[in-house]
């Protein structure tokens, strides 16, 4: 057998390439040559090889891998080595190929070429330029059921994250075949209308475009194939009445007639939703839910047995499959900490933690004059907590044309955090609905206690007397008023979700404050 030598070369995201064009074909190849009897061994052979074609000096690294080629008498193995420049120049060569009287046709032109370019150019051995591009990337699946939180955490990796993470779209942007619909109209194209095979089909393109995007980086995908799997049988399965694990068995089947890369190339992570942790935050969880669902009971309990059939396709996927598990029993930001320490393991980053800096966080709530901005002064001037609002953030939001969601105000506070990482402790005022307190406390956990500061009508008028100087019919019409726009937000049910349901109707405000601080836990 005939053996053949070939140098990988990189310089930073470019791999040195021979582009030829002989007769009116195309292609790029890499560097080197056959072994002469001459050399010593593969790796004296390769430096002649490199020396001659190249006009370079270089230092023969690890065997990447090898290619066999051809049939019986004429067959060759090719080895395939990863090779650094340690002297010379460049183009220099004086092999046979830059003679003018030799057997070379056409174009022999060296090329550095990006591995984002790779894709696009037929790089002769087809099957070694598959291997450096999987070898140039990794892949990182988040994946867990609905719920379990896997978009937030993506989106803080994205929000407090490194530029040397890429991250893939929703896999319906992979495909014009996927309908633009929302809600019970998705609801029926995906469990009504669409013919399976096209369902699968429509999966299976998106999927490899998904994995054709990205060349040399780390990928942080939403949800990986062995997700989507799991998704299309229990689609089937629920679709048909058929038993899952057939259903599964014909997932497993079009898979892999019809998917163009290696499932295995994948890291997932699978974050798993902790039953008590899930039953703590349910109020929470209840209020930033969609009140108006446009599903009936009926379609409700059809999704749930979905949901059902999913878990179970999950456990058969991941736990025949090397994958990290995340148990969620805690807050946004303490699973994503756990999220950043796995893919540091995994990827060799160092990602940081968040919110590491941050101590205590007390939002108020309450109606007009019930104490919140004195309390939180309090705080300000004694415990040197830093003092803010919420209509600060929803300003930021607005000035940038961003809605004044839940989510999009913590955000904002997360990177008030981030950047005064000297600050320890915080107040926010004022909690006047209760969806951003509950996201809030979702994403920082037992460090965000929600405080609802209680008075009588009567006692909130007389305060609102002296400290505005106006008579007290006066004080009575403006704190109506104030209480009815406050009300209309939601600012009673902000007591239902609170840490703390405290009194500031009875005593002394000196009193009240020392009772209060003794109520506080963190």
């Amino acid at each position: 057998m005939k053996e053949r030598v070939r140098a990988i070369i990189k310089n930073g995201n470019a791999i040195l390439l021979i582009h030829r064009i002989k007769k009116g074909r195309e292609y790029w190849v890499f560097p080197g040559g056959g072994v002469e009897n001459t050399d010593k061994n593969k790796e004296t052979a390769l430096v002649r090889e490199c020396r001659e074609e190249l006009g370079v000096e270089v230092q023969v690294g690890n065997l990447f891998t090898r290619y066999e080629l051809g049939e019986s008498d004429e067959k060759q193995c090719e080895y395939f080595y990863f090779c650094e420049i340690i002297d010379g120049i460049l183009g220099t060569g004086s092999g046979p190929e830059f003679q003018n009287e030799t057997n070379y046709e056409g174009l022999y032109a060296l090329e550095w070429v990006p591995l984002d370019d790779f894709l696009s150019k037929s790089i002769q051995p087809e099957e070694v330029k598959k291997k450096l591009l999987e070898k140039s990337r990794m892949l990182i699946a988040i994946n867990g059921v609905d719920g379990v939180g896997k978009s937030q955490q993506i989106k803080l990796l994205q929000f407090q994250g490194s530029d040397k993470l890429n991250f893939s779209k929703a896999l319906t942007e992979y495909s014009a075949k996927w309908p633009n619909l929302l809600g019970r109209d998705m609801f029926d194209w995906w469990f009504k209308e669409v013919k399976i095979e096209d369902f699968l089909a429509i999966m299976i393109e998106s999927l490899n475009k998904r994995n054709s995007e990205f060349v040399d980086s780390i990928v942080i995908l939403d949800r990986g194939t062995l997700m989507f799997k799991a998704v299309c049988a229990a689609t089937i399965s629920i679709r048909t009445g058929s038993n899952l694990m057939d259903s599964m068995n014909d997932v497993d089947l079009f898979f892999a007639e019809n998917l163009n890369y290696c499932i295995e190339d994948e890291h997932n992570i699978l974050l798993q939703p902790d039953v008590e942790y899930q039953k703590s935050i349910t109020s929470y969880i209840s209020l930033l839910q969609n009140e108006s669902s446009c599903f009936t009971a009926e379609e409700n309990e059809y999704y749930l047995m979905y949901q059902e059939l999913l878990k179970e396709a999950m456990d058969y996927y991941f736990n025949n499959a090397a994958t990290e598990k995340i148990k969620v029993n805690s807050s946004i930001c303490e699973t994503q900490n756990k999220l950043r320490l796995l893919i540091n393991k995994i990827s060799k980053l160092s990602l940081s933690e968040i919110l590491s800096s941050v101590r205590s966080i007390i939002g108020f709530g309450g109606l007009s004059e019930c104490g919140k901005s004195g309390f939180a002064e309090h705080f300000r001037k004694n415990n040197g907590y830093y003092r803010l609002k919420l209509g600060y953030f929803v300003e930021i939001l607005k000035r940038r044309g961003e809605d004044d969601t839940p989510e999009n105000i913590a955000m904002e506070f997360l990177h008030f955090c981030k950047t005064h990482y000297y600050v320890q402790d915080f107040t926010i005022e004022s909690l006047h609905e209760p969806y951003t307190p509950a996201f809030l406390k979702l994403l920082f956990g037992i460090k965000f206690q929600i405080v609802y500061l209680d008075a009588s009508f009567e006692v909130r008028c007389n305060r609102a007397s002296v400290e505005l100087d106006i008579p007290l019919s006066e004080a009575i019409e403006k704190t109506k008023q104030k209480d009815q726009v406050k009300k209309s937000r939601g600012a009673e049910i902000v007591s239902k979700i609170a840490d703390i349901n405290f009194n500031n109707s009875d005593g002394g405000y000196s009193e009240n404050i020392l009772k209060f601080e003794q109520t506080l836990v963190f």
